[in-house]
């Protein structure tokens, strides 16, 4: 019998044959093969017996091999036959891994697709979504799934994570995708966006699914569609899905549905269904300046952009008599409340600004219209660190032209006063951005106290250049998008530790629609577009202006002006000095609604920051000093100070200081002392509360995923010979 002669044992069979070595399975195998020199892989309890009291008989080494399914019920605490199963099946690609393995890397090595190392999180729950509801498992990985889902369940601190490891098998999470999706008829629920992208396969069921309901409903849940999205390149696909079906039956759509759908669907997708549908004939302007801007945005201006574009001469008159009858009421209330710096004036808002502890960016565009607005806040509300905090309309100084609205706004005060070059600005210490400076650099640079005012020649600039209307209308929205995109970048380059706040508007208004030169000047008068200035003589009554035909002529002393001012209050444009007639794209400086009112956008930075995801663990006496385990994991975009663990147990509350910095999508650990540990039932009952504070002073509490295990004194382990 050779010297080399090896033998293998493997009792329960579950090992792999390695190359080279001869299989026993009978004793007639056995005999045969017994003293034959070769390696030898013997199997079966019984031959295993009988082969290892043989050959220790001649003192031939035995070595048993470490049964596969008895390693992989060590690794994950699955039940012996579910082992023996996953042995017995995927035992040749299980030999590869050296024992003693885990149960991520039998998960690694069997279905190495999933997403076993993926940190805690929406994303691992998405991801084990979009996986699991991608594959047929077969019976006998469908326990070593399960398994590691528990886990995860178990450690889960949202209730998206639970709902995604509650479904172990394709039609559950199938099911779980949907909902959170946004692709079924279930309500939508409060859980975060989808922080993926999403398959093809997903994106087709999407669609399928949401032009079935479309007919079945008429395109009535269209809004619900829009609304149940979470997440953006869904919310892409559902707004142009709802546009087309609209496209194809504009007769679904009402005026109360499209209005729904405004804060649902992007600038681009609104402008083409706002064709679809007239809206309602606006009510009669109202008395006072406030509920005028408000019957401006949610009255006049829809109608105005619909007739502009689609409707015929007789939604034109219309819109020229509510015009008009606005034009009357603003010269009747313009000079009460410039008296009583009413806060609807544009330069009367910008009075009440105060410096800040933090940074106030002030943004002045010239000539920003309330349709440019749009695009400005559509900019502005994909960033998560920004948000929209009010959006409203103010008046504008009339006339409407650059020359005597900036200043007003700049000083906060009515023309006459704010045109004397003596007069300071509010904030005379602000820093001032001009053209071909650069506001992010300002804003990089920012300090408590500071106001950084930037005032851009656009869009106006943009609006008044030669061309063709359609393609200048098309720049001047491009424009004002670069816009929005640097004020979003210099929003968020001020230091961290800065409150930020942004405060956007415009010096004046335009005409929607063109306008047509018609109007003569009036002798000794300088004009520009549809505004004249100067002191021709004229007597005014006490309301302190005159109207002649559709020019308004306005008192100086009564309107707050350096001089007298004549404005149009129909659409017509004053001639050029040089007589000449014609259209006039994008004018203004009269008193139309779309003139005088302009947009007032205040946008704050960090307003709201993410909970921070927290596990709170440790393992006690009762009654003695412990130690408790603290692990944060931040996905916010800006770094968080924790201050204090806030662990209630029973009655008692402590609050623990926590010495640790959350930099942006980091981890953290820390170890805190707890003097008294608590007994086993106030263990399993604790709760806890992570409080922080973002750099520039905001507070974010987070709840606490609590795992306490606390032994008691009194208790002892017991031998086996005691329960005999």
């Amino acid at each position: 019998m050779s010297e080399q002669m090896t033998i293998k044992l493997d009792p329960s069979e579950c090992a792999v044959v390695e190359t080279g070595w001869e299989t026993v399975r009978t004793e007639v195998e056995f005999a045969r093969h017994a003293l034959s020199g070769e390696r030898l892989h013997i199997r079966g309890r019984a031959l295993a017996r009988w082969a290892r009291t043989f050959y220790a008989g001649r003192n031939v080494p035995c070595v048993e091999v470490t049964p596969l399914d008895q390693a992989i019920q060590s690794a994950t605490g699955l039940r012996g036959e579910q082992c023996e199963a996953i042995a017995r099946r995927y035992g040749e690609r299980l030999q590869r891994l050296q024992q003693p393995f885990g149960t991520v890397g039998l998960l690694e090595t069997l279905l190495p697709d999933g997403p076993w190392r993926a940190d805690q999180g929406a994303e691992r729950a998405a991801s084990w979504l979009i996986w699991r509801s991608s594959i047929e498992l077969d019976d006998a990985l469908q326990p070593l799934v399960e398994r590691i889902a528990a886990d995860w369940f178990a450690d889960a601190s949202t209730p998206v994570e639970r709902e995604a490891y509650g479904a172990t098998n394709l039609d559950d999470a199938d099911g779980v995708l949907a909902v959170w999706l946004g692709i079924t008829d279930r309500p939508p629920v409060e859980w975060p966006d989808f922080p993926l992208r999403i398959p093809e396969g997903l994106l087709r069921k999407a669609r399928e699914h949401w032009r079935s309901i479309l007919v079945e409903s008429k395109g009535g849940s269209a809004p619900s569609i829009l609304d149940g999205t979470r997440n953006r390149q869904l919310r892409d696909l559902a707004s142009g899905i709802v546009r087309d079906y609209f496209t194809k039956h504009p007769g679904h759509l009402t005026d109360a549905m499209l209005t729904r759908m405004r804060p649902l669907i992007s600038a681009t997708a609104y402008d083409r269904l706002c064709p679809l549908v007239p809206p309602p004939l606006p009510s009669e302007p109202s008395a006072d300046l406030a509920s005028m801007a408000t019957w401006y945005q949610t009255e006049y201006l829809p109608y105005r952009r619909w007739q502009t574009q689609h409707g015929g001469d007789e939604e034109r008159q219309h819109v020229m008599r509510l015009a008009r009858e606005c034009a009357i009421r603003l010269l009747t209330v313009l000079p009460p409340a410039s008296d009583t710096a009413d806060p609807a004036l544009g330069w009367a808002r910008a009075k009440m600004l105060t410096r800040p502890q933090g940074v106030i960016f002030w943004v002045i565009l010239d000539g920003l219209h309330s349709v440019d607005a749009d695009a400005v806040c559509d900019a502005l509300g994909g960033e998560p660190r920004l948000e929209i905090v009010r959006r409203d309309c103010v008046v504008a100084a009339v006339p409407t032209l650059t020359r005597f609205c900036k200043d007003p706004l700049l000083k906060g005060l009515i023309p006459r006063a704010a045109l004397e070059p003596s007069t300071p600005p509010l904030f005379p210490e602000a820093k001032i951005v001009g053209a071909n400076q650069d506001p992010v650099a300002a804003m990089r640079s920012a300090q408590p106290g500071d106001v950084i005012i930037w005032k851009s020649s656009e869009p106006d600039a943009t609006y008044h250049s030669a061309g063709d209307a359609e393609a200048i209308r098309r720049s001047a929205r491009a424009k004002v998008q670069h816009l929005a995109r640097e004020i979003a970048s210099a929003a968020l380059s001020a230091p961290d530790d800065l409150e930020v706040r942004v405060e956007i508007t415009s010096d004046h208004g335009r005409l929607l629609g063109g306008g047509t030169r018609r109007h003569q000047p009036p002798t000794g008068l300088e004009v520009e577009g549809r505004a004249g200035w100067g002191n021709r003589g004229v007597s005014f009554p006490a309301c302190g202006y005159v109207v002649e035909n559709e020019l308004a002529h306005l008192s100086g002393m009564r309107f707050g002006l350096p001089e007298d001012a004549v404005v149009a209050m129909d659409d017509g444009v004053f001639l050029t000095s040089d007589g000449r007639t014609g259209p006039a794209e994008f004018a203004h400086g009269g008193i139309f609604p779309e003139e005088v009112f302009v947009p007032w956008i205040t946008v704050g930075r960090d307003l709201t920051v993410q909970p921070l995801l927290v596990r709170v663990s440790g393992e006690g006496q009762a009654g003695k000093r412990g130690l408790v385990r603290l692990e944060v994991k931040s996905t916010a975009s800006v770094g968080i100070t924790v201050e204090t663990l806030v662990l209630l147990l029973g009655p008692t509350r402590l609050e623990l200081p926590v010495p640790m910095y959350a930099a942006p999508l980091s981890r953290r650990s820390a170890e805190l002392e707890l003097q008294e540990w608590p007994d086993p039932r106030t263990a399993d009952t604790a709760r806890a509360e992570l409080v922080a504070r973002t750099l520039s002073g905001r507070t974010c509490r987070s709840e606490c995923n609590v795992s306490l295990v606390s032994k008691s004194m009194y208790t002892r382990a017991i031998g086996l010979e005691e329960l005999e």
